[in-house]
């Protein structure tokens, strides 16, 4: 009977009572949150912080690309000669047609919203699973217990 508390066979000594093996990393992770593919770690108790402010940061990132792309749109949308003004006055780009910023522009909204919408996802799922005090993997595993 093992008294000391959960104890994992792969790294054949005891762990702390939320730790888990992770396959990916072969160690055991205390408070393990999820391996993060896109990191290539392990989240869990000793980074599980910086993980947070790093999606946290994401989205402020692509929230602020977000907002200038539309910024300049309304800005060649409403006052087209301004926009024509600004563009003057960067000398490789006086070749170019104005339209090919608007499409361009067009394009990086394209791929940056969906973007941040699924990064925003991501943080209130995580801002949840913190005031609900459990890993990604306890909500897994209940969600999938609940399912069985």
């Amino acid at each position: 009977v093992n008294t000391a508390g959960p104890f994992c066979m792969t790294c054949d000594c005891c762990v702390r009572p939320r730790s888990k093996h992770c396959r990916v990393c072969n160690k055991c992770v205390d408070v393990f949150d999820h391996h993060c593919m896109w990191l290539n770690s392990c989240i869990g108790a000793a980074n599980y912080r910086s993980f947070f402010v790093s999606v946290c940061s994401v989205a402020c990132m692509v929230g602020i690309v977000l907002v200038t792309i539309a910024w300049q749109l309304a800005v060649y949308i409403d006052d087209d000669s301004h926009f024509e003004d600004r563009m003057l006055e960067v000398a490789h780009l006086r070749s170019l047609p104005q339209e090919f910023f608007a499409v361009l522009l067009g394009v990086m909204a394209f791929v940056n919203l969906p973007l941040f919408l699924l990064d925003m996802q991501l943080v209130l799922l995580h801002c949840f699973l913190m005031w609900q005090q459990i890993t990604t993997f306890e909500y897994i595993m209940a969600k999938r217990d609940m399912q069985a």
